[in-house]
């Protein structure tokens, strides 16, 4: 997981799993913009885990 704003790296997720990506969000209700790249599991996670984040920043890597 990485701060876009201030380029940092937060976190790194013991796996690439749908489950960890969601926790990961939920434990931080204060995340107002999710980015991400193309992979589906990701979206899945920011809809999920992070609700709140109604705006999308999709960002192709």
């Amino acid at each position: 997981m990485v701060d876009l704003e201030h380029h940092s790296v937060v976190d790194v997720l013991e796996d690439r799993s749908v489950e960890s990506a969601k926790a990961w969000l939920q434990a931080r209700p204060t995340i107002a913009v999710v980015s991400r790249g193309r992979c589906g599991l990701y979206a899945q996670a920011a809809r999920e885990g992070a609700p709140q984040a109604p705006r999308w920043l999709i960002v192709f890597i």
